[in-house]
């Protein structure tokens, strides 16, 4: 949608027609970014893990309770093998699982009464195309969960885990930020036009990568972007080879949470990394979030990582790269 509205603006100002666009175009920009202030991101995961490999297999997962009411958008699901080789594989080698996805507590509008096919679902590790996307948004519930019955149809190898990822926003009432922060957001509007900007996480130790302390359990790191020139919004992100750690039998844990300093909370729970998927080429896509996520000007984004990892190559290569746009 921002790709959009830029294009247009773009060619009327090489064609000359720009001054009868541009209040219309700034409005969209400002209520953007008042729509990001009011709003927070929120991800949620539900896994099940086949410890057999062997078919028929039902399991259940759920979400985390959370205290306020949630707007889902929509999810995706992946897979790995957790038995020896931590790899991620495609539907043909993970086998094939059915989902049915409910909603807890009775008379909810369910989300769907028949099995879902894995097969229509999954990438194959390059990306994720959340092809799980709700025709409409649904609220849940404070305290409500999310149930995920996963059904083994064909038999997989013993240990893969099975994730699915959901996302939404919370809505505050009230804007979390300052008056004098609404003006410099007009006065940015009225001198700027956006610029897309690409933001790396690192650590200190790492040259442009996350790098862990060491090997082992609950290994802990803390990343930094640097501090933004701009009011900034957040659109999407991608990940490599965080959290994808090879772990035999045992189920991964990774979990991150950012913030940003000066500016209101990125994500106020631990997010279920391995509910997500990771990318592996430079031209694989983003996940891009219900909501852009506001950066006040002078600010950086610092993220937590808690993960087990047992090889080096994991403590080493972690990426975590940020598609963002200038308001």
């Amino acid at each position: 949608m921002i790709f959009n509205e830029v294009f247009d603006y773009c060619y009327h100002v090489l064609r000359g027609t720009a001054a009868s666009v541009r209040d219309a175009y700034d409005r969209k920009r400002y209520n953007r970014a008042l729509l990001a202030l009011r709003c927070q991101n929120y991800f949620l995961g539900a896994s099940f893990q086949n410890v057999t490999g062997a078919a028929g297999v039902i399991g259940v997962g759920r979400t985390q309770p959370l205290e306020r009411p949630l707007i889902v958008r929509g999810g995706g699901v992946n897979a790995i093998f957790i038995g020896g080789t931590g790899l991620y594989f495609d539907v043909p080698e993970s086998g094939a699982v059915n989902l049915i996805v409910e909603r807890s507590g009775p008379s909810r509008m369910q989300i769907n009464r028949n099995a879902l096919r894995s097969s229509h679902y999954f990438s194959s590790g390059e990306a994720q195309y959340w092809e799980l996307d709700w025709p409409q948004p649904l609220v849940l519930d404070p305290n409500e969960v999310i149930l995920v019955t996963f059904n083994q149809v064909s038999a997989c190898q013993p240990n893969t885990l099975y994730n699915v990822g959901f996302y939404g926003v919370v809505v505050d009432e009230k804007m979390r930020c300052e008056e004098t922060l609404v003006y410099d957001l007009k006065q940015q509007i009225v001198n700027t036009i956006p610029k897309p900007r690409y933001i790396h996480l690192k650590t200190t130790a790492g040259g442009g990568t996350i790098v862990l302390p060491g090997i082992g359990n609950n290994e802990r790191a803390v990343a930094n972007t640097i501090e933004v020139p701009e009011h900034m919004l957040i659109l999407g992100w991608r990940r490599f080879m965080v959290g994808m750690g090879p772990h035999v039998g045992v189920a991964l844990s990774t979990t991150i949470r950012a913030v940003v300093t000066g500016g209101p909370a990125f994500s106020r729970i631990e997010i279920p990394v391995n509910a997500f998927e990771y990318f592996n080429s430079m031209d694989a896509g983003y996940f891009r979030f219900a909501v852009p996520h506001f950066i006040p000007k002078g600010s950086s984004l610092s993220l937590s990582i808690t993960s087990s990892i047992t090889r080096q190559q994991d403590q080493f290569e972690g990426e975590i790269e940020l598609l963002c746009v200038t308001i």
